[in-house]
């Protein structure tokens, strides 16, 4: 009986843990907005995440077909960068 008891206990445990580990969420990845306008990739940069822009559904300025550029950042130096592939 006591074999019993101890064989089920370590069978329960073994399955919690795995349970455990199957959700364990992580931000990696690529990732879409909920307009589905732009795509990020989430990746670590040293002990750090980072997020990087990698594609829009319009990547051109209509206006000028350039491509857009990151005219609304405060610091004015900046808004000449394009949008694709900020960091």
């Amino acid at each position: 009986m006591f074999k019993s008891l101890l064989l089920l206990l370590a069978l329960w445990l073994g399955v919690a843990s795995q349970a455990a580990q199957a959700q364990t969420l992580s931000p990696l990845g690529i990732w879409t907005n909920a307009d589905k306008k732009a795509t990020y990739e989430i990746y670590k940069c040293g002990d750090k995440l980072c997020g990087k822009l990698v594609t829009l559904a319009v990547p051109n300025d209509p206006a000028t077909g350039k491509p857009k550029l990151d005219a609304k950042n405060p610091e004015p130096k900046l808004q000449t960068r394009p949008l694709l592939g900020l960091v």
